[in-house]
């Protein structure tokens, strides 16, 4: 659950800090702004369907799935240090999507 996430993200702050860090699929950027507590570099929340945040800060990005495909493709992706997923990679390895 959500609470074990964030204690989880607690005994990692060293691995968070100064880092970028991918966020695979959220509806409500909560995960995001934990990672932005704990210092991250930067925040990339990628998902299938756009992202609208009210959340204004430089280290955090939206990007869909089939533009970071396309940048894996052509060698231009830039990569992540940390990946942080909240239920949302079992639901697509279900046909969700």
């Amino acid at each position: 659950d959500g609470c074990n996430l964030l204690k989880f993200l607690e005994t990692q702050r060293q691995l968070i800090s100064g880092r970028s860090v991918v966020v695979v699929g959220t509806i409500q950027p909560w995960i995001e702004c934990e990672l932005l507590r704990h210092s991250a570099k930067r925040v990339v929340t990628i998902d299938y369907n756009p992202i609208t945040s009210r959340v204004k800060d430089p280290r955090l990005q939206t990007q869909l799935w089939h533009d970071v495909a396309a940048t894996v493709l052509d060698g231009t992706h830039e990569g992540f240090d940390v990946a942080v997923s909240f239920s949302s990679i079992e639901h697509a390895g279900l046909g969700r999507y």
